[in-house]
């Protein structure tokens, strides 16, 4: 899997310093909601952060990508294994102020998703 260091295969979250990408993840609260929030890079090298921060803390999670400059498909990949892992706990999990790169990946891979989906029924 993309989003696991071959080193640490079970390694515990890393928040609030960078990993072997330059991506920042910090934890918030707000009204009982877990608020994520990245900061840089979300690609390879992170996504295994962004990930691990977003199954913290047993809240429904939004995950603030407003910082975030740049995102590949192991980043986008890692939001969904989070969001899929909240929804079997009975938790939800949303993306807010997506723009630039990660707003156009986003929409081509929510649109290609769709597409697989529509053709498999």
């Amino acid at each position: 899997m993309c989003c696991q260091s071959p080193n640490e295969p079970f390694a515990r979250p890393r928040f609030d310093r960078a990993c072997n990408s330059a991506l920042i993840a910090t934890v918030s609260q707000e009204s009982g909601t877990s608020v994520v929030h990245l900061v840089g890079d979300l690609d390879i090298g992170s996504c295994h952060t962004a990930r691990d921060a977003c199954l913290l803390g047993g809240h429904d999670v939004i995950v603030d990508l407003a910082r975030v400059t740049f995102m590949d498909s192991c980043g986008y990949g890692a939001l969904v294994s989070a969001s899929e892992s909240l929804q079997q706990s009975g938790l939800s999990m949303t993306m807010r102020n997506v723009a630039g790169q990660p707003a156009r990946l986003v929409g081509l891979l929510a649109a290609q998703t769709r597409s697989v989906a529509a053709a498999t029924r």
